[in-house]
C-alpha cells in the first residue's frame, strides 16, 4: 500500500469486508479517513481478532 493507505474491516450487510482507505490527520486517539469510507459506515475497531473476509458478524449496540 502507498504511504497513508490503511486497511479497515467494515460491516456490510452483516458480513466483514476489508477495505483500503486513505488516511489523513491522526493523533493518539483518532485517525481521519479521507477516502474509502462513507459517513455512518460501521468499522470493526479491533480487527486483529481472527476475523476473515465474508465472516458473519452481529452488531451489539
Amino acid at each position: 500500500m502507498e504511504n497513508g493507505d490503511q486497511q479497515v474491516a467494515v460491516v456490510q450487510d452483516g458480513r466483514v469486508q476489508f477495505r483500503k482507505i486513505e488516511t489523513g490527520i491522526r493523533d493518539k486517539y483518532q485517525v481521519e479517513a479521507v477516502k474509502g469510507l462513507k459517513a455512518g459506515e460501521i468499522i470493526i475497531r479491533d480487527a486483529s481478532q481472527n476475523i476473515t473476509e465474508g465472516q458473519r458478524v452481529r452488531i451489539n449496540q
